[in-house]
């Protein structure tokens, strides 16, 4: 059995769950530190602890581990603007020491690398700070843009949003872009002084225009310069990092037959990402070590990034978009009856699945076909979460139906009827009893009984019509103490793989 230590941004389900339950499916063991150990929401991680974790690791195949976490504490940290508790670059670079320590002791171990270049807005862990954040993520594009193009009206923007932050907010936001783009430059010395055998930055939540795209524009120089085009990958996402790098370790370099709702959709930028999507499927394939290929392992379709926001499309462009989605069903259900594997990453919008796209699918009896599916946080998460799946899925030579299978169902439960149907109502619950989204303090328990119960109802409607199956135990926690994301645990459940049995099953009609 492969085994792998990973070492996790932070204890969020997608970091510290999401590579573990996929492993199983090849049957890769993977090791992590305590949960308690890693970052939370309002917590940095115990950076000590981590360090003896890692160099106290058993014998291990490979390791894969996130800078920032040694580094700062945790995403959320990496960004927080709170000069009483900022971690100077020279005190960061001696915590990632940890890292060349390790590297002398095993040399002969695959050590691969993840860090992030900071988002645009800094971390918004109450509701105090969200505006604040909004006016640095808007004076960071509207910096950016400015300097490109000759415009008083862009100049006179940036003079409004300028003049709502205070100085001192300001030139720490600035101090802590500095510190991190530093951390990065470093790791791109330490790979090619051979430090690890793979280095992945990912760009956080960012825009076409933004103060990113110069730190990005160095980065790629130094890449240049040291000949690290091999070695180094810079590409939207972050909470995938881990599991796209856990993939290219089980390198079965699993081959992808492309096909997107909207063939223009594929040029579009996403909502918080910087460059076309089809871009990002080319880098994201290429970290894990697959390509496209007309007969591939999988069919993969892409619900392409849609043209303008889930509540903002006219009559017009629903039209359109329903058109195209009907199309790509049509093509779904032609390649699962010539017994295709079928993988669907829902890319169409941000933060949930596209709930004209499931319910066609729920109609069409294809959710149970799916061997991979994801729709959740950015285009770039859901893509890796996919990608990882399917070479999980292949790692297993396709024997792996139970486990495989049920994550699918955990993900069609939570990025669908969670994050599309039912987060709404659990935010607009907690605004109704007067409490944040972002602190659900003593109203979290309420509020994670009545989602239980209403994700349960829709759960056992999905299982048995979809996957010939009783749902069994459904638990749900928040476990950031917010609405933003929820930690699903199924019981394992024996799948099979006869086709649906209960055709007559109500839909999901919303």
């Amino acid at each position: 059995m492969q085994t792998i230590a990973l070492l996790p941004l932070d204890n969020r389900p997608p970091n510290y769950d999401f590579p573990a339950r996929l492993a199983r499916i090849p049957g890769v063991q993977i090791l992590l530190p305590p949960r308690e150990f890693s970052g939370g929401a309002h917590h940095s991680a115990q950076q000590d602890s981590l360090e003896r974790w890692l160099l106290q690791l058993p014998p291990v195949d490979a390791v894969i581990v996130s800078i920032d976490a040694l580094a700062f504490g945790g995403l959320a940290q990496s960004r927080q603007l709170n000069p009483q508790k900022t971690i100077s670059t020279q005190d960061a670079e001696s915590r990632l020491k940890v890292l060349l320590q390790f590297r002398e002791q095993r040399p002969d171990v695959p050590l691969y690398a993840f860090n992030v270049l900071m988002r645009l807005g800094i971390t918004m862990d109450s509701d105090a700070v969200s505006q604040t954040h909004f006016n640095l993520q808007r004076y960071s594009r509207l910096m950016d843009e400015a300097n490109a193009f000759d415009s008083t009206y862009l100049r006179e923007q940036l003079a409004e949003v300028t003049a709502q932050i205070p100085p001192k907010v300001l030139s720490d936001y600035l101090a802590l872009r500095r510190r991190n783009h530093e951390i990065n430059l470093w790791a791109l010395r330490q790979s090619a002084a051979h430090k690890w055998n793979f280095l992945s930055l990912a760009q956080e939540d960012c825009a076409e225009f933004g103060l990113h795209r110069a730190e990005q524009k160095k980065l790629l120089l130094l890449i240049e310069e040291l000949k690290l085009q091999q070695k180094v990958s810079l590409h939207p996402g972050t909470d995938e990092a881990a599991m796209v790098l856990a993939a290219r370790l089980w390198n079965n370099k699993s081959t992808f037959d492309v096909h997107w709702s909207d063939p223009q959709g594929a040029q579009r930028i996403p909502p918080y990402e910087d460059r076309p999507f089809r871009e990002t499927v080319a880098a994201q394939l290429a970290i894990a070590q697959c390509e496209e290929s007309a007969d591939a392992d999988f069919t993969l379709f892409i619900n392409a990034p849609a043209a303008c926001a889930r509540d903002r499309q006219t009559p017009e462009q629903a039209q359109h978009h329903q058109q195209n989605l009907q199309r790509m069903v049509d093509a779904m259900t032609a390649a699962a009856e010539e017994g295709k594997r079928i993988a669907l990453c829902d890319a169409a919008f941000p933060n949930g699945a596209d709930d004209a796209l499931m319910s066609l699918l729920d109609k069409r009896n294809l959710l149970g076909q799916l061997c991979a599916f994801a729709a959740w946080n950015t285009a770039s998460n859901a893509l890796g979460t996919v990608i990882t799946q399917c070479t999980a899925f292949a790692a297993s030579h396709f024997e792996a139906q139970d486990l495989n299978r049920q994550f699918v169902l955990e993900r069609i439960l939570d990025d669908w009827i969670y994050q599309t149907r039912l987060r709404p109502q659990m935010q607009n619950r907690a605004r109704l009893a007067e409490v944040s989204s972002l602190r659900l303090g003593e109203f979290k328990e309420e509020l994670r009984k009545q989602l239980e119960r209403e994700l349960r109802g829709y759960g056992n409607l999905i299982a048995k019509r979809h996957f010939n199956m009783s749902l069994g135990n459904l638990k749900v926690d928040f476990p950031w103490d917010r609405t933003f994301e929820i930690q699903l645990t199924l019981e394992r459940q024996n799948f099979t793989n006869a086709q649906l049995a209960q055709k007559t099953a109500p839909f999901l009609d919303p």
